[in-house]
């Protein structure tokens, strides 16, 4: 019993030390291992299917580093619309700059619905974003937008001259075809027949009012040689050349080019515009061009797009004191004709028409004057029933003698003459009476 007594004692002790002794201290807890750095971080993420943008920023830095992955992102678009253009489209660096700019603007909300988010990553010192856009989403938009604005029958409905309504069928036409032009082109890949391309049917249209749109000038001679003196009235109509009616509502810019500030005239078939040639305050020639504001018209400058330069009519506009200094020969085909005489009459009419002053002194002159003679020939023949074919253009030239710029420079006589044997005869044919036209033209 005593034994056991002590026995429960000593346990009892040994457990009342062992508790009020220094406890171990405990084992350090392990660190976390930090998360492994995503590969899109480092490495550019490329998939054929998706446009990816990755956005980042320093923790507490203001920065929008969704935007950033957005702007990636935009940008890749961006650069496969400018690549689909131009593989089919010959533009400048600046228009196709402007154009993609115009297209991405008008895409921008379906873009940013699109986009959608990928990860995230957080490495205590910078936050990271990966955004992404699925290629397949963003063509099936644009072949439902395509497919809503129904293209084929706003062209199809652009029918006869070119009046107010079928330029504003046009205009709707072009818009539509600009927001979608990449998609266009897809689809114009798909289309045999290149007269049935969308982007051919807009150039055909746009291309035949472009010739078909004449402007209709009094003083007549205009239509010959385009030149006049300032503070003289001048009257300009609009018509339809097919058609010979009187065009309305068709927009037109006056532009002096830096002389003045540019004009605008509608036109209107029952008034011509009527207007005093205003007189250059620096007592200078200068150039007034009339052409149709396609700028206006189309709501843009799209014309490039269907490589078409928009037909303008140039008239020159002299002081009547300016002081002229020619060349005092006329560059021919070397047929040995003489057109001493010729010139000499060109210059009398020239002057006693517009006033000027013809000076024997280089350094005292405005203007130099020269006249160019130009011809075409058919060389070969099928058979001797063919005639030879020569035409004759006489060309006009001035251009200001201290900067060397062109003031004119235009055809206002052509002749053409045929003969059976020799070309070199129809040449001489031509030219002789390319020459009476010149005089007849300029002295009227």
């Amino acid at each position: 019993m005593n034994r056991l007594f002590c026995f429960v004692v000593v346990i009892m002790l040994t457990i009342i030390i062992e508790s009020c002794g220094s406890k171990p201290e405990p084992l350090p807890a392990a660190k976390p291992k930090p998360k492994k750095k995503p590969d899109w971080i480092t490495r550019k993420k490329i998939d054929i299917d998706t446009w990816y943008g990755v956005g980042s920023m320093a923790i507490g830095d203001s920065l929008d580093y969704e935007a950033i992955a957005k702007d990636l992102i935009k940008s890749q678009i961006q650069n496969q619309i400018k690549k689909i253009i131009k593989n089919e489209i010959d533009l400048s660096d600046e228009k196709l700059g402007n154009i993609t700019n115009d297209i991405l603007k008008s895409r921008m909300k379906v873009i940013n619905k699109l986009v959608k988010k990928e990860d995230t990553y957080n490495d205590g010192v910078k936050k990271y974003l990966l955004l992404s856009l699925n290629k397949s989403d963003y063509l099936n938009f644009l072949q439902n937008k395509f497919d809503g604005y129904d293209l084929d029958k706003v062209i199809s409905s652009i029918k006869g001259l070119p009046s107010k309504e079928n330029f504003l069928l046009l205009s709707k036409a072009i818009r539509i075809s600009v927001e979608l032009i990449d998609h266009i082109i897809k689809e114009d890949e798909k289309v045999k027949e290149s007269k049935d391309k969308t982007l051919n049917q807009l150039a055909y249209i746009i291309n035949d009012y472009n010739e078909r749109i004449e402007f209709i000038l009094n003083p007549k001679f205009l239509s010959s040689v385009p030149i006049m003196n300032e503070n003289e009235e001048i009257n300009i109509g609009l018509i339809d050349n097919v058609s010979s009616k009187k065009l309305d509502s068709i927009d037109v810019l006056l532009d002096y080019a830096s002389e003045f500030d540019a004009g605008h005239w509608v036109s209107d078939s029952a008034n011509d515009l009527s207007m005093i040639l205003p007189v250059s305050p620096s007592g200078s020639s200068y150039s007034l061009s009339l052409g149709v504001d396609y700028d206006k018209i189309l709501q843009g400058d799209y014309l490039p797009l269907f490589s078409i330069k928009p037909a303008n009519y140039k008239i020159t506009i002299m002081p009547k004191n300016v002081t002229i200094y020619s060349t005092e020969s006329i560059s021919s085909l070397g047929t040995g004709l003489e057109y001493s005489a010729i010139y000499d009459s060109i210059k009398s009419c020239f002057g006693d028409n517009y006033g000027v002053q013809f000076v024997s002194d280089i350094n005292d002159s405005d203007l130099l004057m020269s006249i160019e003679v130009t011809a075409k020939e058919n060389m070969r023949r099928e058979s001797r029933k063919q005639p030879f074919k020569s035409e004759a253009f006489f060309i006009l030239n001035l251009k200001y003698r201290e900067s060397g710029n062109i003031l004119i420079s235009h055809i206002i006589a052509k002749s053409e003459a045929l003969d059976y044997d020799f070309v070199e005869r129809a040449s001489i044919k031509a030219l002789r009476e390319l020459a009476n036209k010149s005089i007849d033209v300029i002295c009227q």
